[in-house]
């Protein structure tokens, strides 16, 4: 539904964390002109272009594609993506489920957000999407414990180095905003991944 209200017909997209291409589908209903998909891992880059070919061989995505494997949280992300992409700007920058990786510290995520905004057009959109910092936290401070869920998930908290569990500051009123960790499971989909908490006070201003 973001993507759908958000983008246009022939609009350029940079895709930052693409993962396998899941999301083609979406831009292929909404007629993009151009697509750079992005991802650190070289194999959920191969994946995604394999995706790609396929449905493109059965009409499903009708716009050209670039791919690079890539680190967008790093300050050399903008040479890496020089060598695919040479000066292009996009209508469009998207982030699904993966921006909050971005905050495990102040110095990534402002590189992050640099990468993001450096290849957008004037005017450009940035659409992303991230669990809400403010839930997590409600639902670890009404858990006996450091971690909460049921039969589908689970989340559990990770204390810093060298804090025991029963000293964890569920306020987190002396904790930075960045670096928040935890571990979380679904069923069918993730296992036991790791996870960074983005902190919605920061994150506006940053």
């Amino acid at each position: 539904m973001l993507i759908a209200s958000a983008v246009r017909p022939m609009y350029s997209i940079l895709d930052l964390a693409c993962g396998k291409g899941g999301d083609l589908p979406k831009w292929a209903k909404q007629e993009i002109g151009h697509y750079v998909g992005v991802d650190i891992a070289y194999k959920s880059i191969t994946d995604a272009i394999q995706r790609y070919n396929g449905q493109q061989n059965r009409a499903g995505c009708n716009f050209p594609a670039i791919w690079c494997a890539g680190n967008f949280c790093k300050s050399n992300f903008f040479q890496e993506l020089e060598k695919v992409e040479k000066g292009v700007r996009f209508d469009a920058v998207s982030c699904q489920f993966a921006i909050h990786y971005s905050w495990t510290s102040e110095q990534d995520a402002r590189t992050a957000l640099k990468n993001a905004a450096r290849r957008l057009k004037p005017g450009g959109l940035f659409v992303g999407t991230t669990t809400d910092a403010n839930v997590l936290v409600k639902k670890l401070q009404d858990a006996p414990g450091l971690n909460f869920g049921n039969s589908l998930y689970s989340v559990e908290f990770l204390p810093k180095k060298g804090v025991a569990a029963a000293d964890f500051d569920k306020t987190f009123s002396d904790h930075s905003p960045f670096g928040i960790r935890y571990r979380f499971y679904l069923k069918d989909a993730v296992d036991d991944c790791e996870e960074v908490s983005l902190e919605t006070c920061r994150r506006d201003q940053v």
